[in-house]
């Protein structure tokens, strides 16, 4: 058979109790302190002692000095307290969304090549907000699962203003949160029979070695030969973007990246960029919640996304 917690009946006017009277020195001090008469903290003193069936102070002469016994609960005590302190500081800023966490994931994981100057900036403001990135191909859905508090999300232009314009109409549709404009962009090697060509047409593709990204072969070869009889040759895709932009200056094959991503290393001059003459090719970056009423910092964090959006691209106001 267990015994019974002798500790049963303490609570935290007793933990404050004996922190202050090891603090004062006194009951009469410790009385002013916790604003009670030295009568009443003296009972409540008795009463605790009789609880835990022994003395948890000696007297000498004016002072009160613990027992072994006292000298355990208060350790444990001051330890309780603090970390009640701790957690009610912790619990306000919650509250008031001064401190929490932002589960943020993106479609690409190129997006992380310009949001750490992004999370920097945010962090001068909201150091008690961590962030926990992560790249997800099934954003929307892991919103849906309450598994990210924010994602970062493409579509074509012309789908995002459709989708606007209907959470336009329907008051209680959240309207989406435009970032920034790109566009999708073909890239070849300098010495690629291509380079001089302004557009890319599907014709001129027919039959060229595509290098795209792992998981998008279906969607960008769509997006290049749509509407036409026209097809790629061979398709190669990576994960990585500085994999394909090697491949395409080895020329091994052509490749198709958002023109931002695509600017230094056209600037580089080491390959050229093709325009899609497509609609698809213009997309809009926009900030999806997983709630409706996202706290103060994570609208914070949306903004500054627009502020500090990657060069190259148009800012959504």
């Amino acid at each position: 058979m267990s015994k019974s917690n002798i500790l049963s009946g303490v609570d935290i006017r007793h933990l404050r109790m004996i922190v202050e009277v090891v603090a004062s020195g006194s009951l009469t001090a410790a009385a002013k302190q916790l604003f009670l008469s030295q009568s009443a903290l003296s009972h409540q003193l008795k009463l605790l002692e009789g609880a835990v069936g022994c003395a948890l102070f000696s007297r000498q002469g004016k002072k009160m000095v613990l027992t072994p016994a006292g000298t355990r609960l208060h350790c444990s005590a001051e330890s309780i307290l603090a970390e009640l302190n701790n957690a009610s500081l912790d619990l306000q800023r919650l509250v008031t969304g001064e401190s929490g966490t932002i589960r943020l994931s993106t479609v690409c994981s190129t997006c992380y090549s310009w949001l750490p100057g992004v999370m920097t900036e945010f962090q001068k403001k909201y150091p008690n907000v961590d962030i926990e990135p992560s790249v997800k191909d099934d954003v929307d859905e892991a919103l849906a699962r309450g598994e990210i508090d924010l994602g970062i999300l493409n579509m074509p232009k012309r789908d995002f203003n459709k989708w606007r314009h209907k959470s336009d109409q329907k008051s209680h549709q959240k309207p989406p949160l435009g970032l920034f404009e790109d566009d999708l962009v073909v890239v070849v090697s300098r010495d690629h029979p291509l380079a001089k060509a302004k557009n890319a047409t599907p014709k001129r593709l027919q039959g060229q070695n595509l290098v795209l990204y792992k998981g998008a072969e279906a969607r960008i070869a769509e997006l290049l030969f749509s509407g036409s009889d026209c097809t790629p040759g061979s398709i190669t895709s990576f994960q990585l973007t500085e994999a394909i932009f090697e491949w395409v200056v080895a020329g091994l094959g052509i490749g198709v990246m958002s023109r931002w991503n695509a600017c230094k290393h056209i600037e580089s001059g080491r390959i050229v960029g093709l325009r899609i003459p497509s609609p698809l090719a213009n997309r809009v970056w926009y900030a999806k919640f997983s709630s409706d009423k996202p706290y103060a910092y994570m609208a914070y964090f949306v903004g500054l996304m627009r502020q500090r959006c990657p060069a190259g691209t148009i800012t959504i106001g």
